[in-house]
């Protein structure tokens, strides 16, 4: 219910015919997308994103990005297919540099510290 919570407080709630579960990776992974995409818009049109920006922080610190490295990692372990593994390796790519991107914001409440 959390994640669910969180997606109605930014205005962005999944599709409802998605048969999946909120906090499905591929669910959080379109969130994203979206919050990312109502960053875009918002620079653009010349206005200010900066609390775009705090969603997309408080998204990854405390939803996606809480558990998705790990994921990648362990199932990078397991994985068949080296389009999986690629994946894998996208995914927790992006999420590290969203990381980053983040931090860079003035007002980011991101730990600092570059080992996170």
């Amino acid at each position: 219910m959390t994640v669910k919570n969180f997606y109605r407080k930014a205005g962005l709630l999944p599709d409802e015919t998605c048969c999946e579960l909120p906090d499905y990776l591929c669910v959080e992974l379109d969130f994203m997308r979206q919050l990312c995409l109502r960053e875009i818009d918002q620079w653009s049109c010349g206005m200010d994103a900066t609390t775009t920006l705090a969603k997309e922080e408080e998204f990854l610190r405390d939803h996606l990005g809480s558990w998705a490295g790990e994921y990648c990692a362990q199932a990078g372990k397991y994985a068949r297919t080296e389009f999986y593994r690629g994946f894998l390796a996208i995914l927790d790519d992006f999420i590290s540099i969203e990381m980053e991107y983040l931090q860079q914001n003035p007002t980011s409440t991101f730990d600092k510290n570059p080992n996170q």
